[in-house]
């Protein structure tokens, strides 16, 4: 999976990278999905900080963006814990 998301990011611009388990049915696999997902963003942008190719701030902005703000923006969703410009 590491390899794959390396070569996503250097294809595509972080503000359009989402991320998904697709693991809606059981609660354990939207788990496992979403801790493994988690965990290879963080390697993956952890190399890229040490590589010099992102700041600190900048991968912990990139990291929310994949995990969260990028599909807020794009399925336009709402909340009172997301309320105001994007």
């Amino acid at each position: 999976m590491t390899s794959a998301v390396k070569d996503l990011l250097n294809l595509a611009p972080l503000d359009k990278v989402m991320f998904s388990t697709d693991a809606y049915t059981f609660p354990e696999t939207f788990y496992l999905g979403a801790k493994n997902s988690r965990e290879v963003v963080f390697s993956v942008l952890h190399d890229a900080c040490i590589d010099g190719e992102l700041s600190i701030p900048e991968a912990v902005e990139a990291a929310k963006d994949i995990l969260a703000r990028n599909a807020i923006r794009f399925y336009k969703i709402s909340s009172p814990t997301n309320a105001g410009p994007p």
